[in-house]
């Protein structure tokens, strides 16, 4: 499962994402290190030695659970590492059997990436600053760098075909970002959201101030 498709089929339709909300819209347990040490009467070196320090997945009792540290510095990591974790539950990684590959690893980091700050949202929010997607998102100012590399890419990708559509008497192409049904749909989906947040950036003389106040703010991973 793609991560736009997790965000619509959880109803999730505004930032920063709730991934505990995602993870229970497919009924899927987030539990913490200590309770699941004390449960499985473990220690939490034999986690971090033998499986991972920040977080993994398994099948207990017939469902999906993601055990997370939440002794992790800092809420953005946790918030990504619980992001990550989902994702290699609905990316199919977890079959109680075979051991995750570092493709799959990889591609968990890519969902989360989608699931937390989904380019096509940011693209139509005008987001234009690392900090912007960092506070807007609740994510990294490392992976919030990625993101808007990423974005930016996608935009000047966006103008160059339009400036040569343009120049040679052709239609404007559809934008990059609409391209693929489910992008319309992420789109429609979070447009809502989308009109409120620009309404506000629009309208708030220190939008930056304000988003910065409410990234301080501790929020539910």
């Amino acid at each position: 499962m793609t991560a736009a498709k997790a965000l619509m089929k959880s109803g999730t339709s505004s930032l920063p994402v709730s991934v505990s909300a995602v993870a229970a819209g497919f009924g899927i347990k987030l539990v913490d290190y200590n309770a699941f040490v004390q449960a499985y009467e473990l220690s939490k070196d034999e986690l971090y030695g033998k499986i991972s320090y920040g977080g993994f997945s398994l099948i207990a009792e017939g469902r999906y659970v993601c055990v997370l540290n939440s002794g992790l510095c800092g809420q953005s990591r946790r918030k990504w590492t619980a992001a990550h974790e989902v994702g290699h539950v609905l990316c199919g990684h977890v079959n109680g059997t075979d051991p995750v590959t570092h493709e799959q690893e990889r591609e968990a980091d890519r969902f989360a990436a989608e699931l937390l700050a989904p380019l096509t949202v940011l693209h139509f929010c005008g987001v234009s600053s690392v900090l912007e997607i960092e506070r807007l998102c609740g994510i990294s100012r490392q992976a919030a760098s990625a993101r808007f590399n990423e974005l930016s890419v996608l935009r000047r990708t966006d103008e160059s075909r339009f400036t040569n559509a343009i120049r040679n008497g052709e239609a404007p192409p559809e934008s990059i970002f609409l391209q693929t049904e489910e992008n319309r749909e992420l789109f429609r989906w979070f447009s809502p959201f989308i009109t409120s947040y620009i309404t506000r950036r629009s309208a708030h003389d220190g939008y930056g101030k304000y988003l910065e106040m409410k990234s301080r703010e501790r929020m539910a991973i």
